[in-house]
């Protein structure tokens, strides 16, 4: 049985998007931003469209990555989720 808790809150940072981004670019220029802030690209996952994951991050290369995308006008989503497995 798992429990799943989250909450979230968005964040517009004032910048226009220079342009309209389809899926595919978007993700390029993601994983582009990971590849500059030393994140290890090899370990993130894009075989789920629309998402990419990522194992063993440190927690302030993602946040240069979210302060870059910021800066293309990209409007970032936070969402926290905590997961309670039981077992018994």
């Amino acid at each position: 049985m798992v429990l799943e808790f989250s909450e979230s809150f968005n964040h517009s940072c004032g910048n226009k998007a220079q342009k309209e981004y389809s899926e595919e670019e978007l993700k390029q220029i993601l994983l582009d931003l990971m590849g500059k802030s030393g994140i290890n690209t090899e370990k993130v996952n894009t075989e789920q469209e629309g998402l990419i994951s990522i194992s063993d991050s440190p927690k302030m290369n993602l946040h240069t990555v979210i302060l870059e995308a910021e800066k293309l006008g990209l409007k970032t989503k936070y969402v926290k989720k905590t997961q309670i497995e039981l077992c018994c």
